[in-house]
């Protein structure tokens, strides 16, 4: 049984890389994952934000902008390959965030006089 990508890589060894069958199957992969892999990414900021306001994880600042980028990446469908930082930069905040507030409980305070 052949595989849908194995006439690809015949096509690539053989040295047949600048015919239509070759543009038509990049254009495809490209379509696939930048595309859907970027609804998905949306998919998954929705579900962290819902998960972060119901447990409250993080503050609510966050899971509003992740909610706004959820939305940008969702509903951008465009050649525009810049969108692809908005994941990447909100995971970053997040992550920024968690390192912070792990940060802040751990650093000594200054104690207190009783009184």
């Amino acid at each position: 049984m052949q595989r849908p990508w194995d006439g690809l890589i015949e096509s690539a060894v053989a040295g047949h890389t600048g015919g239509e069958t070759y543009y038509f199957g990049r254009t495809i992969g490209d379509a696939l994952l930048n595309l859907f892999a970027m609804k998905m990414a949306g998919v998954f900021i929705f579900s962290m934000c819902t998960l972060g306001l119901r447990s409250a994880i993080f503050p609510r600042w966050i899971a509003y902008t992740g909610y706004a980028c959820g939305f940008m990446l969702l509903l951008i469908i465009a050649n525009w390959r810049w969108i692809a930082l908005i994941f990447p930069l909100w995971m970053l905040v997040v992550g920024g965030e968690f390192l912070w507030a792990d940060w802040s409980l751990r650093r000594p305070r200054p104690a207190t006089p009783s009184g």
